[in-house]
């Protein structure tokens, strides 16, 4: 193919592509500001979330290392929580696992997030799907530990892929201990298609129920690749004796 037709098959690839871009320039220098706005929010909504989400969270990570002296001990994550992180300050259950642990906050941490909220449609998938990609940033960004979160939102997640099962972090005798209770919460595996482990509810902890964190009894879950694991299952332990 010559040079020259090279150029006019080009040239026919980025003409759709620059018209449109004119004719949306055009658009918007006849709107006023708020019509700018709201068709800026109506047709970009989903970047503007997702690269907000992960800017947050790159921010925040970046501001607790570099001011912070204290060793981060566990990432816990509530989805669809009662409270907001508002401020700096750790809700009291964190602050109770680490004097457990016999560890001073002056040089220990827990670090949380909360605030995220996951509706679910009838077939059981996120209805947000703007939320849901925030979400799996975090949980793909090897940081976070195990997420607390409703029963429904837990199988969701471990039925595509983010979601450890039980038995790879519990004795048999506690999954039996558990599952006599009626606390273990399962799902199918995604890859073995086999009804599997994936969660341990939170419904009857005392500490859950104190934590004001929550709206419905939640159910703990472990992330695949939890930095923290062992320290998560002994704050799993810290609220189910």
């Amino acid at each position: 193919m010559t040079n020259s037709a090279n150029d006019k098959k080009e040239e026919v690839l980025q003409k759709p592509v620059h018209e449109s871009e004119v004719r949306e320039k055009d658009k918007l220098k006849v709107m006023s500001f708020p019509q700018k706005a709201e068709y800026i929010w109506t047709y970009y909504k989903a970047p503007i979330l997702i690269t907000a989400a992960i800017l947050i969270f790159v921010i925040s990570m970046a501001h607790h290392l570099i001011t912070d002296n204290q060793e981060s001990i566990l990432y816990s994550m509530v989805i669809n929580g009662a409270a907001s992180q508002a401020d700096n300050s750790s809700p009291q259950m964190y602050q109770d696992f680490l004097a457990e642990k016999g560890l001073s906050p002056d040089d220990y941490k827990v670090d949380y997030h909360s605030g995220l909220y996951i509706a679910l449609d009838e077939e059981g998938e996120a209805r947000d799907i703007q939320i849901f990609s925030a979400v799996a940033t975090m949980l793909m960004s090897g940081t976070v530990d195990h997420v607390m979160t409703d029963e429904d939102i837990v199988v969701m997640l471990a039925e595509i892929g983010y979601i450890m099962p039980v038995n790879q972090y519990l004795t048999e005798e506690e999954i039996a201990a558990y599952d006599k209770e009626g606390k273990i919460i399962y799902g199918i595996d995604p890859e073995t298609k086999e009804k599997t482990a994936f969660g341990i509810s939170l419904g009857e902890s005392e500490k859950i129920n104190q934590s004001g964190l929550f709206v419905t009894p939640p159910v703990f879950a472990m992330i695949y690749a939890a930095p923290h694991q062992d320290n998560s299952v002994d704050f799993l332990h810290f609220l189910e004796p």
